[in-house]
This record gives C-alpha cells, structure tokens and sequence, in this order.
C-alpha cells in the first residue's frame, strides 16, 4: 500500500485516504508541494521559451522562500510571450 509521509504526526496514511487534492509522491514516497511546484512553473517558462528560467527554477535551493521572484518572472514572461502561447 502506498504510504505518505508528509503527515509525520499522524502516522502514515494511503493516498486513497486522503481527501482534496494528492500531489505526486516522488521515489521514496514523500509528497512535496515544493518540488511539484517547481516542475509546473519550470515547464510553464520552457513553454514559453525561457530556457534560462526554466532552468533556474529547477536548479533553486530555496524554492519555499524565493518562489515569488521565479513567479514574476514567469508573468513577465507571458507578458512577452505571443498570445496564443501565453495562453495555452
């Protein structure tokens, strides 16, 4: 049975029990926001054809303090982006 780890106090539970939204579990089971977080605003720059800041989100250390900043960033991005990109 598949087990989550982010609720450390209540002892372990499957994802089946859990109501709401499940974010993914990486390989050793834990579900973090954080890294889910990442992956979503890195592909949305890639898509948006800022490699650059692809990359700098995925390689961000602080991801929980800084994420703001990446986010702006991403805005901007739209903001330059054609149309039809930005919204897809």
């Amino acid at each position: 049975a598949e087990r989550d780890t982010a609720t450390p106090n209540s002892g372990p539970i499957s994802s089946r029990d859990m109501p709401g939204v499940c974010f993914p579990a990486d390989t050793e089971g834990v579900r973090s926001t954080s890294a889910f977080g990442k992956e979503v605003f890195s592909a949305v720059a890639a898509a948006l054809g800022d490699e650059p800041l692809a990359q700098a989100i995925v390689s961000e250390k602080d991801w929980r303090h800084t994420y703001n900043a990446h986010m702006l960033k991403v805005f901007e991005a739209q903001l330059r982006a054609d149309p039809a990109v930005a919204l897809a």
